[in-house]
């Protein structure tokens, strides 16, 4: 209790600028580096995935394909945390970086276009940059190494794929490895393009003269939350959505080769749950709390006939 006439300790104000900063440096950035490190060591000569690809046919194609499994699912989260801060450099070019990492929010995969592109890698002079957006990404890898059905997905009239089910299955898992390993340094290049865009961009990101854009691009970037998680990870495979035109459209979940959809989302919600709350840094949270707005909504919400809700039983 301070003393009788002392003065009482200044109430330090919300400041958004050191939110966007703290957002920046404890969330954006470093979510951006795990995830140029992650594509650049999956992409190596000497990681999971190239030792996979050369032993398929031996005896340590089991367990080299457990570790590239693996080293691909903690990949894969690194990505699916970037997912959730789309914006700045990555969304530049209508999405090109973003779609170049991974293709999910842009559409589903071509399978067959997969399959076609691991047999036009066989020549040699394979470009895989002048393969369409669903044909490439982390989400094609998924399907090249996780498709344990061998046989294309092609029409039967595809000129590229004749003669592809007629082949050993240890030549076609090495063709669908082979494919994989370029679609990764072209994954790993776009993540560390992105990273070291960031690395300038940030600064600029969270200069004061810039904190009104950049509060628009956060809270444009955390509605991926409903429109990519909510909406098309969960409303089109569940049928809720109307883009499923039947019951329900489970063909298409994000990742049902590697059945680590689940394992996505939850991602998400973590990189999400950080971004909003600024990890140890201030966060919207805090916003929120300083600028009244929750109460706002809830006195807002209690005016609507078909909703009564008591604000005390809503709590940051």
């Amino acid at each position: 209790t301070p003393e009788t006439g002392s003065s009482p300790e200044p109430v330090e104000e919300f400041d958004p600028v050191l939110m966007v900063s703290e957002i920046t440096e404890n969330v954006i950035l470093p979510q951006y580096a795990a995830a140029a490190s992650a594509t650049e060591a999956f992409a190596s000569d000497t990681g999971t995935l190239s030792s996979y690809c050369d032993a398929i046919g031996t005896s340590g194609e089991t367990s080299a394909f457990g570790l590239v499994q693996d080293d691909w699912r903690a990949t894969m989260s690194t990505i699916q945390a970037i997912e959730m801060h789309a914006i700045g450099p990555v969304a530049e070019n209508e999405n090109a970086l973003r779609n170049q990492i991974l293709s999910y929010s842009a559409g589903k995969l071509s399978t067959c276009g997969i399959d076609i592109s691991a047999i036009l890698n066989e020549a040699g002079n394979f470009d895989v940059t002048a393969r369409s957006l669903n044909q490439r990404g982390f989400g094609a890898i998924g399907y090249a190494l996780f498709n344990s059905d061998l046989t294309h997905s092609c029409a039967s009239q595809v000129p590229e794929t004749q003669g592809w089910n007629e082949r050993s299955e240890d030549e076609r898992r090495i063709a669908r490895c082979n494919l994989a390993r370029a679609i990764a340094v072209d994954v790993a290049g776009a993540t560390a393009e992105v990273n070291d865009d960031w690395q300038t961009f940030g600064a600029t990101f969270s200069a004061e003269d810039n904190i009104g854009d950049s509060l628009q691009l956060l809270t444009d970037g955390i509605f991926a939350l409903d429109k990519l998680v909510k909406d098309l990870k969960l409303g089109v495979p569940l049928g809720i959505n109307a883009s499923c035109s039947a019951v329900a459209c489970p063909e298409i979940v994000e990742s049902i080769f590697s059945a680590n959809s689940f394992a996505n989302i939850r991602d998400n919600l973590v990189a999400f749950r950080n971004l909003f709350t600024g990890a140890e840094g201030s966060g919207f949270d805090d916003y929120i709390r300083e600028e009244d707005l929750l109460l706002l909504y809830l006195q807002f919400l209690q005016q609507k006939p078909v909703l009564k809700l008591s604000s005390s039983r809503y709590k940051l």
